[in-house]
């Protein structure tokens, strides 16, 4: 057993050895899935018409059609060549790979987000966006990401949109 007054230190020092990896860093715990990538991992749907399914087969009912391409999507578990999935409103079920593409995208979560020019709440706007609009991530800081909406690209704070982990930073 491992006495309270060497915790802080052990602490300490995973937090060093976490700063100086260079992955991306995520607010959940992650493991490794069966294609070797993280779990969880954001992705986005890579075709305009795909099929949710109940199980980890084609022969499993269809529980979800989903009809836009770009809509971002949570792994969270992988099967074969099966990954079953999380959507903005918590509705889980499974996916074929082929339907999925690495590409970031997220959804506006709030009523209205400010889009800014730098990622800097007194920056500029350069379009307000409301709730449900998707966009593509391009890079994600502490605290801002780097999104496109339909052709204008700006910064948005984390907080507003779903689609990338609270502390993940990506470039």
């Amino acid at each position: 057993m491992i006495k309270p007054v060497f915790k802080p230190l052990m602490l300490l020092v995973a937090a060093a050895v976490l700063t100086t990896a260079n992955i991306p860093v995520t607010a959940t715990a992650q493991t490794v899935g069966e294609s070797g990538l993280p779990l969880p991992r954001f992705v986005s749907l890579g075709v305009t018409k795909a099929n949710m399914r109940v199980g980890p087969k084609q022969t499993h009912p269809i529980q979800w059609v989903y009809q836009k391409k770009g809509t971002p999507l949570e792994i969270i578990e992988e099967y074969e060549a099966w990954r079953r999935v999380r959507d903005i409103d918590g509705t889980t079920g499974w996916m074929h790979r082929r339907l999925l593409v690495g590409k970031r995208t997220a959804i506006i979560t709030a009523d209205w987000a400010s889009i800014r020019t730098q990622p800097d709440v007194t920056a500029p706007l350069t379009v307000r966006a409301e709730k449900g609009v998707a966009g593509t991530l391009e890079e994600c800081t502490q605290r801002w990401c780097l999104i496109t909406i339909q052709g204008r690209d700006g910064w948005i704070e984390k907080d507003l949109i779903w689609g990338v982990y609270p502390i993940e930073v990506f470039d």
